[in-house]
C-alpha cells in the first residue's frame, strides 16, 4: 500500500494497537506480581516476544492489512520503548544504575535477536 493512509488501514492499526496495549498491561502486571528484581523483567519479556512475533510476521507475509493490524498495531502497542525508558530512569534515580544499564542494553540486544530469530524461523 502506497500513498495516502486509508481509513481502513488507520482502523486496523488502531484496533491492533488497542489489543497490543491491553496485552502489554496484563502481562506486565502478571510478571511484576511474580518477580522481585531491579531488572526490568516484564519489559524484557514483552519487548523480546513482540520482536519475535514481528520478525516472524515479516517473514510470513507482505500483506499490507496484516502488517498494519498485527505489525504496526498489535506489536507496536504491545512493545514499548517509552515504558522501558521511564522505568530505567526511575532505577537510575534510585541509585540502581547497573540493573538499569543491564536491562536497557539487554532489552535492545534481545529485541533485535528475537526479530532476526522470528524472521529466520519462518523463511528458513
Amino acid at each position: 500500500m502506497t500513498g495516502q493512509i486509508s481509513l481502513v488501514a488507520a482502523l486496523l492499526v488502531a484496533l491492533g494497537g488497542g489489543v497490543g496495549s491491553w496485552l502489554r498491561w496484563r502481562i506486565d502486571s502478571a510478571i511484576k506480581q511474580r518477580t522481585r528484581s531491579d531488572l526490568l523483567v516484564s519489559l524484557l519479556v514483552i519487548n523480546t516476544l513482540g520482536s519475535l512475533i514481528l520478525g516472524a510476521l515479516y517473514g510470513l507475509t507482505d500483506s499490507w492489512w496484516l502488517l498494519a493490524l498485527v505489525g504496526t498495531g498489535l506489536c507496536g502497542g504491545f512493545t514499548t520503548f517509552s515504558s522501558a525508558s521511564a522505568d530505567a530512569v526511575l532505577l537510575f534515580r534510585r541509585d540502581r544504575a547497573f540493573p538499569a544499564l543491564i536491562s536497557v542494553v539487554g532489552m535492545a540486544l534481545l529485541a533485535v535477536a528475537a526479530f532476526a530469530l522470528g524472521h529466520w524461523l519462518v523463511v528458513w
